[in-house]
Formats: C-alpha cells, sequence, structure tokens
C-alpha cells in the first residue's frame, strides 16, 4: 500500500498546556496494514496522570505510555510554566478564626485538690454532678495513693476544690479495684451533708401535727436550718402526716406541695426554691438570665412524633407518698340507687364536713360518728397483717396457725410481737363518719369531698 504521512498527528494539531500550537517534528513515513483492528478511535490523543505526589518531582517533558503500532510516541509538550514553582499548599495551613478569641470557650487550667483533716490529698480524677430533682451533690474520686485512701474513713468531712469552686461533702463510700497488679483504683464517693438525712444514714420517722403548723417551721424540724426563697404557707392540721419515712423524704414532700424543690449549695447550706422561678405569664415580660445561641450548644438532638394531648387538667391536694390518709367510701342503699351512705375515717380524728360537686338538689345529712366491732381473718406476713378498715380500738387476736405473741394495731397496720407467717382472727373496733346522700334522679356521677373544719 502506498505510505500514509502523518505529519500532524491525522491532521489535528497537537497543542500545549496552555492552549498553544506545539511545533512537532515531521513523522516519518509509516506502512499501516490492510486490516488492522485498535480499540481506539481513529483520532489519538495522548494521556498524562500525574499522580499527587511531591510536584518537584514531575518533570515538564513526559512520554506517552503506550506505543503506536510498535514504535513510542517521541512527541515532546512543552508546558508553559514550570510545575516545580508551585508552592506546596501544606506548608501554610491558616484557620479563619482564632480559638481563644471565641468568647464561648474559656481555657480553664483545672487540678482537682481534696482537703482532708488539715491535709490535702493527691487526686487523679474526680467528677461531680447533680441533677435538678437531686438534693444533693455526687462526687467521685479517684486517689493517687494508698496512704489516703486509708486515711479517708466513711462519715468523714472533705473538701473538693474543683476549678474556682469549692464543695463542702461526707464520704459515703470507698472502692478499691485491681484488675492488674500495676493497675489500681482507689476510690471514694462523697455527697452533700443533707444526704445524711435520708436512707441508708437516717432511720424512718412518724410525724403527726393535729394542729396547723407553718411549713418552713416543719422542714426546718426534720432536716435543720435552710434559705427559704418560697412563699410562706401553712400546712393545714392533721394534713402533715407521715409514717415511717425519712425526714428528707418527709421534707421533700412538704417543699414539693408548694411546686419547690431541695438543692444542697456547694458549702452545704440547703436552699427550699420553688421549681418554676419565673410563672408562665411572665414568660413575655422577663429578662433571660441567660442568652445561648447555637454557637453554645455543642450536641442537639431533635426527635418529631406525636404525642398524647390533655383537653382538661385537675390540681388536687395530694397526699405523701406512702404516709397515712383519709379514707372515704360510699355504699349505695339496695332498694334505692338514688341514695347511700358515705363514710370517713379522717387520720387523725378531727373536725369535718362533706360537701359535692353535683347537682344542688343532692341532699347530705350528718349522722355523726358511728362505731362497729369487726371480726375477720388476717394473713401475717413477716410478722405484719393489714387489717380491713382503720382500727379505733382493739379487742384481741386468735392465733389459728403459729402463735407469733402479742398485735399491735396502728390505723390498718398490724404488727406481731414476731416476725413470722400465720394466720389469725382479729377482732377490733372501727369508728367512721357518716353522712346519708341522697341524689337526684337524673342519672350523673357525684364527686364527694372530705372538707377541714375551721377551728
Amino acid at each position: 500500500m502506498a505510505p500514509i504521512h502523518w505529519p500532524h498527528l491525522f491532521g489535528l494539531p497537537v497543542l500545549g498546556l496552555a492552549g498553544e500550537p506545539v511545533a512537532t517534528p515531521a513523522a516519518p513515513a509509516v506502512r499501516v496494514a490492510a486490516r488492522c483492528v485498535t480499540p481506539y478511535a481513529l483520532t489519538l490523543a495522548a494521556c498524562a496522570v500525574l499522580p499527587y505526589g511531591d510536584l518537584r518531582a514531575i518533570a515538564t517533558v513526559h512520554r506517552a505510555p503506550y506505543r503506536l503500532l510498535g514504535r513510542g510516541a517521541a512527541t515532546v509538550h512543552a508546558a508553559p510554566y514550570a510545575l516545580v514553582d508551585v508552592q506546596r499548599h501544606a506548608r501554610q495551613c491558616r484557620t479563619p478564626w482564632a480559638l481563644l478569641a471565641d468568647r464561648a470557650l474559656v481555657p480553664v487550667a483545672n487540678t482537682p485538690e481534696l482537703l482532708h483533716d488539715g491535709r490535702t490529698h493527691r487526686v487523679e480524677s474526680a467528677d461531680l454532678s447533680c441533677d435538678e430533682d437531686s438534693p444533693v451533690w455526687l462526687a467521685r474520686i479517684r486517689l493517687a495513693d494508698v496512704e489516703s485512701h486509708a486515711a479517708i474513713r466513711l462519715l468523714d468531712a472533705v473538701t473538693l476544690v474543683l476549678g474556682m469552686e469549692t464543695f463542702s461533702l461526707v464520704v459515703d463510700g470507698k472502692s478499691v479495684s485491681r484488675p492488674e497488679v500495676v493497675d489500681v483504683a482507689l476510690e471514694i464517693t462523697a455527697v452533700s451533708p443533707l444526704a445524711l438525712a435520708d436512707a441508708p444514714w437516717a432511720a424512718p420517722v412518724t410525724v403527726t401535727h393535729a394542729q396547723a403548723v407553718p411549713a418552713r417551721a416543719l422542714v426546718e424540724q426534720l432536716i435543720g436550718p435552710v434559705d427559704w426563697r418560697l412563699p410562706a404557707w401553712i400546712v393545714p392540721a392533721g394534713r402533715a402526716a407521715f409514717d415511717r419515712a425519712t425526714p428528707l423524704s418527709i421534707a421533700r414532700a412538704v417543699v414539693g406541695a408548694a411546686g419547690g424543690l431541695i438543692e444542697s449549695a456547694p458549702d452545704g447550706s440547703v436552699i427550699c426554691r420553688p421549681r418554676h422561678p419565673v410563672h408562665v405569664p411572665d414568660y413575655d415580660t422577663t429578662a433571660p438570665a441567660v442568652i445561648l445561641t447555637d454557637g453554645d450548644v455543642f450536641s442537639v438532638t431533635e426527635t418529631v412524633a406525636p404525642r398524647s394531648l390533655v383537653d382538661r387538667v385537675t390540681v388536687s391536694n395530694e397526699t405523701a407518698t406512702g404516709g397515712p390518709e383519709d379514707r372515704l367510701e360510699y355504699e349505695a342503699d339496695e332498694d334505692d340507687t338514688t341514695r347511700g351512705t358515705v363514710r370517713a375515717w379522717p387520720w387523725p380524728m378531727r373536725g369535718v364536713s362533706l360537701v359535692h360537686t353535683g347537682h344542688p338538689a343532692t341532699a347530705i345529712v350528718d349522722l355523726g360518728v358511728v362505731t362497729w366491732e369487726v371480726v375477720e381473718v388476717v394473713e401475717f406476713v413477716d410478722g405484719s397483717a393489714t387489717a380491713r378498715w382503720p382500727v379505733a380500738a382493739w379487742l384481741g387476736a386468735e392465733w389459728m396457725r403459729a402463735d407469733l405473741g402479742a398485735v399491735r394495731a396502728e390505723r390498718t397496720r398490724l404488727t406481731a410481737g414476731v416476725a413470722g407467717y400465720s394466720l389469725a382472727r382479729v377482732r377490733y373496733a372501727t369508728a367512721a363518719r357518716e353522712w346519708s346522700v341522697s341524689l337526684t334522679a337524673a342519672a350523673e356521677e357525684v364527686q364527694f369531698v372530705l372538707m377541714d373544719e375551721e377551728a
């Protein structure tokens, strides 16, 4: 076949990296076979793959990595600029803002210190926390040496210094962990002194006030002096009744009845404050104490999910959890469903009255105090049993199985002299205040409320 001349790469000019035509030497004559099947198109373009390595290793002259019909493509590509003059950007890395100039981040050099009995103990780490509903601070301190761990005993007073704050605490636990010979963890746990008024340090007590008592006086009688930041209010007569509860739990119930919280200050003093310092109607006119923007929040979690709604809210006077309470029952007449009897067992016994929230035609007739004798079989478990009605007078017990000794009755709680298991037939008298009620002919439910009579 006739030779084919290849002066300009199949008629196409060769361009440099800057788009300028590049002078190419005259290509030698190439004989093309009659049948030539190639994976490329007729127009062949050279390709250069430059790795992101050291730019200084890239030369301005390169060769194509493939051969054309047995001959190397010797066309020289001249770059109009030198790659070796490009500066490496890794040598200069600047941030758009300075960390120390950000007011949301304050560098603090904090070395925990533990003071005990006039001596400073070396501390490896210290964790301190307190939830809003918790009345005390909780601390976990890891000591550096065995001598410090041995010198500190339970219920010892210690002082933990964290940064610019000092916390007065009481040791409530010690632990030693040695997973390896060279790895020994010596830890103590400490709490605010107020924790000694709760379990397991304080014994349960029974508190009953037949007369009205100021809430602050009742709280200070239980846990000592407090910084009272709640309104001055009076606990009604007979409402402060708690059975076998710790002093701190009773004080929290009293403060919680007024929508308050008990918390410990770092110095160990006790504060009684409102749970929500600002009333809801005052939200729009109250100046915020702290304003947090998105730059102040390090992590955010948001969940969008359907919630159950409430159409009506009823505010009532709740009784302390676990304590004695007034008992109110209604017994309908067997022959007339619009008539019945309401019985109440006030505790302690005091003057009460019965009111209703139903139809105005509902009539209430006071029948006074009614006393009757009760005989029933009760089951004693670990020396304790429960009577059906509050006991006004104890008449005796007949043991049906094992004799557990004398029985002491307090309201519905029966306690045997021996902590065992048995059955007993008991006799006692109960006294209840009764009212005869007459409802309207209309089918409706009536709410009866027991009210304390004013002295």
